[in-house]
């Protein structure tokens, strides 16, 4: 005989992002805990809504801490490849919602997280996951910034066109690759005029001195964070610093 009063088992909650997994990604790493809460936040939903992704997925090398059903949202950090240059926390209260950050992932066997500023210049970056998957900027936007903040240097900024100012001549939209071309580019151009002294007096620790501590073969694109309406960051990594 069935227990009529017998009650359905609770449906287990949806899985919430940890305080650690927020604390150990990039997003953290390059801007704050806060930030990264917030951020995750504003884009995946609740927090309920927020899962840890498997054990070693979705690549070789990096595990992804945050997703938004396929899509990663942030990368676990590991201090030990390396620093990560600061990116200023620009996201507003009752902003626009901010773009998915973009990470650049190398596909294949040997793949991983993050892409060399020289290889990507040199045209030696391989294949990128998505590379031809369209870049879709705001409605309305015609061009966007790239900013680098190094430490001991002033701001510096790129932009970059994604829409034509003739209605005669529209371009198509960028792809994945033409953006992280940008990135790079940006990143040369930055480390060009910071290695002639053209961005003010320099104070940055030796590590991180343009042209004496590191150059543009060192510096690592990881991804792209949103802070505001237009303007992006790329995350760029630098080597662990000599023991």
């Amino acid at each position: 005989m069935s227990n009529m009063n017998q009650t359905k088992p609770k449906a287990a909650a949806p899985a919430t992002l940890p305080p650690a997994a927020l604390s150990g990604g990039y997003l953290a790493a390059a801007v704050s805990p806060a930030f990264a809460a917030g951020y995750l936040a504003r884009l995946a939903g609740p927090a309920p809504a927020l899962g840890v992704a498997p054990s070693g997925a979705p690549v070789v090398r990096g595990k992804a801490v945050a997703r938004r059903g396929r899509v990663p949202l942030d990368y676990a950090y590991d201090a030990r490849r390396g620093a990560v240059l600061p990116v200023p926390d620009a996201l507003r209260l009752g902003a626009p919602r901010p773009e998915p950050p973009i990470w650049f992932v190398r596909a294949g066997p040997a793949g991983g997280l993050g892409v060399g500023a020289a290889d990507v210049l040199g045209g030696r970056a391989g294949v990128v996951d998505g590379a031809e998957r369209a870049w879709l900027a705001p409605e309305g936007c015609v061009s966007v910034d790239l900013g680098i903040t190094w430490p001991g240097y002033h701001k510096y900024t790129h932009t970059m066109q994604i829409r034509s100012l003739d209605p005669h001549r529209p371009m198509p939209p960028p792809d994945i690759a033409t953006f992280l071309w940008h990135i790079a580019r940006t990143v040369e151009e930055f480390m060009t005029h910071a290695s002639r002294r053209e961005m003010g007096t320099p104070a940055p620790p030796h590590e991180m001195d343009v042209g004496i501590g590191v150059h543009v073969q060192d510096v690592t694109i990881i991804g792209a964070i949103n802070v505001s309406e237009g303007r992006w960051y790329p995350v760029l990594r630098l080597p662990p610093a000599p023991r």
